[in-house]
């Protein structure tokens, strides 16, 4: 259960929060004063604070900064009046993740408090994929970055075709940690993987492909293990790469495969980027 902590000097809004929050399942504790924050913040591990900009004593920017060198994984989300709002977005600038305006609305603020979980969890996925390829010399792996530069750029779709070993997966990796789409999900549809279940029956990939087409919204999907199937799921993935707009739910394609290029029946090739097994190695 996430824990947040709640400050604000007015006892009445911390009181209200707290049981909108509570009500959401998550763990509230309250503060009406910087100084008894802190001292909850080096008492208890919180996940996020909710703090006001303007207060008595101090102001929330002395707290924000506080917070970022005692717990810079603290995420922080300033409450402001509609006054304040310049003010606010100034408090981004120096490391609160999102600000909310007063009065404030229950379903705003689960938004933004979902919105910035989502937001902290991704940035954790992606500190994992930080630099997966190693970058040796020479003109072949110079127009490999070359070509996966112009795929980060253009957020285009890929074909990786190579032997089992060469690193394809890793390519997804390194375009997702440096493409626009690095806050969104990153989903892997293994097509090996897919074909048979427990009891060694096929499956309906087709369907399994759609509802990770739709968990990837505004993220990447690795598809791994590209080989013949049937043109039911060759129809499904010519759609994906070929009908999406480039707006919030675009979803980045990798595709990898082991199969020789004259191997594959896929239409795919005006769909998407290569990168081809003398370049992948």
């Amino acid at each position: 259960m996430k824990r947040i902590l709640i400050l604000d000097d007015n006892l009445t809004i911390c009181l209200m929060l707290k049981s909108w929050l509570v009500k959401q399942h998550y763990q509230a504790d309250t503060a009406i004063s910087v100084q008894e924050a802190q001292q909850k913040v080096k008492n208890e591990a919180y996940d996020l604070i909710l703090s006001d900009i303007r207060m008595p004593e101090a102001d929330g920017f002395s707290f924000l900064s506080w917070i970022k060198k005692f717990d810079s994984d603290i995420l922080v989300i300033m409450m402001t009046g509609y006054a304040d709002i310049e003010t606010a977005v100034e408090s981004m600038k120096l490391g609160a993740v999102d600000y909310i305006a007063k009065p404030i609305e229950a379903e705003v603020l689960y938004k933004k408090i979902d919105d910035a979980l989502k937001y902290q969890e991704n940035q954790k996925i992606t500190e994992q994929f930080r630099d997966p390829l190693i970058r040796p010399g020479g003109e072949i792996y110079t127009r490999v970055f070359d070509k996966l530069s112009e795929v980060v750029h253009d957020d285009s779709h890929l074909l990786v075709i190579g032997d089992k070993g060469t690193g394809k997966t890793s390519v997804a990796h390194y375009i997702y940690s440096r493409s626009r789409i690095d806050s969104g999900p990153f989903v892997t549809f293994d097509l090996d993987s897919q074909v048979l279940n427990r009891n060694g029956e096929r499956r309906d990939y087709e369907e399994l492909f759609l509802q990770a087409l739709d968990k990837a919204k505004g993220g990447l999907l690795l598809v791994k293990n590209l080989q013949k199937t049937g043109i039911n799921f060759q129809t499904l993935l010519l759609k994906a790469l070929s009908s999406q707009k480039k707006d919030d739910n675009f979803v980045q394609i990798i595709i990898t495969t082991g199969e020789k290029k004259e191997q594959l029946s896929f239409g795919i090739a005006p769909e998407v980027s290569r990168l081809t097994p003398e370049v992948i190695h």
